[in-house]
């Protein structure tokens, strides 16, 4: 038996969809795989498969409700922001404390790759955030204004080690 103990167990099955979907059809198996502790190996495998899907699903709601909050322009834009953000979601799991930027990040760019038009400035805003630059500019054609959307010139600077600052020269 291995290391993993049911919290990280749990964890992994409810972050991983693929992973639940072989628990469900080989929970010894799949627990073992998984490395899980003779200590905590029961417990696991009595895990009930539909109980785990509501939690996933929770979870991933939450995810969509962080990440629509970081992201109110590009959610508006597109088509079935929802079902893409799930669809995206199931196989990306981001941790740490600053996880819901990143999601954020990440979907913009599984939305690029899919030829999925964004708002650019909204991205370029997170992106910036979680680089470690000092200074970013970017021409953009949706800088979001009182009347719309206009082009310009979109300007990021840190300001201190976190605080991040941005304004906009319009064309």
């Amino acid at each position: 038996m291995g290391s993993v103990d049911f919290t990280t167990a749990l964890g992994k099955l409810l972050s991983d969809g693929e992973m639940r979907r072989v628990f469900a059809q080989d929970r010894r198996g799949t627990a073992q795989r998984m490395g899980v502790s003779a200590d905590d190996f029961e417990a696991v495998v009595s895990l009930d498969n539909q109980a785990l899907e509501r939690q996933a699903n929770a979870l991933l709601k939450k995810r969509l409700s962080e990440v629509r909050e970081l992201l109110p322009l590009t959610f508006r834009m597109i088509d079935d922001p929802g079902v893409l953000f799930l669809n995206f979601a199931e196989a990306k799991w981001p941790t740490g404390h600053r996880r819901h930027a990143q999601d954020a990040v990440h979907f913009c760019r599984y939305l690029i790759a899919k030829k999925i038009k964004i708002c650019r400035s909204e991205y370029n805003r997170l992106a910036f955030g979680l680089e470690g630059k000092r200074l970013a500019i970017h021409a953009v054609g949706d800088i979001p204004t009182s009347r719309g959307f206009r082009f310009g010139l979109q300007i990021l600077y840190r300001r201190h080690q976190r605080e991040t600052a941005h304004f906009a020269i319009y064309c």
